[in-house]
């Protein structure tokens, strides 16, 4: 763990973090679609539901052809890498945890300055007592089946039983034809129960 982090943190001399254009890329990945932008020193996406940890993290390399950004610690020692290829474009995105397996996600991108139309729900506010942030609030353009998998999914991680849990969320890529809302919140869905679990019981 050790290692990997002091690697990323060894790029940082060659970084070039100016950049005088909005850098931004609308990425699909196979926990849904993701977001991300430079804004300054960060590499910062609109996700919500999400950490501020796993929001707004620092970039320690952005070069004409790699952004590298590396979060703080959140949720028990854990941390997210999250690279950006800008010539292909693609995305991966790995989280350390010092006592669990690493997870990674990852998907193609496209360039884009504008933001989406569709944004999605407001974040929910982090459970008392908790250093994760609660499940996504359902909102009237999700479909009676989408909100009826997902709320499963929430009540098995409520009793700690995330693999059943993340099963009722793959459950939904059988329905068709996903509104921008209903997409948001299975992603939203798929990090809350890894958060949660601390990626324990999911490999």
């Amino acid at each position: 763990m050790k290692s990997i982090l002091l690697a990323a943190l060894v790029l940082a001399p060659a970084a070039t973090h100016a950049a005088p254009a909005l850098e931004a890329w609308n990425c699909r990945t196979a926990s849904g679609p993701q977001r991300w932008e430079v804004q300054g020193s960060e590499l910062v996406t609109d996700m919500t539901g999400l950490p501020p940890a796993m929001t707004r993290l620092p970039i320690v390399r952005n070069s004409d052809d790699t952004v590298m950004a590396v979060s703080e610690e959140y949720a028990g020692r854990r941390y997210e890498v999250v690279l950006i290829d800008k010539r292909k474009p693609a995305l991966k995105v790995i989280t350390l945890g010092v006592e669990t397996a690493p997870l990674s996600d990852s998907g193609t991108c496209v360039s884009g300055f504008a933001r989406p139309a569709a944004r999605m729900p407001e974040p929910v506010a982090a459970l008392p007592g908790r250093p994760v942030a609660g499940p996504p609030a359902m909102v009237a353009t999700v479909r009676p089946q989408v909100r009826s998998l997902l709320k499963q999914a929430e009540n098995l991680a409520g009793q700690g039983y995330y693999r059943p849990a993340m099963v009722k969320v793959r459950e939904t890529d059988a329905i068709d034809r996903k509104t921008p809302d209903e997409l948001g919140l299975i992603a939203q869905m798929r990090h809350y129960i890894v958060a949660k679990s601390g990626g324990k019981g999911l490999q």
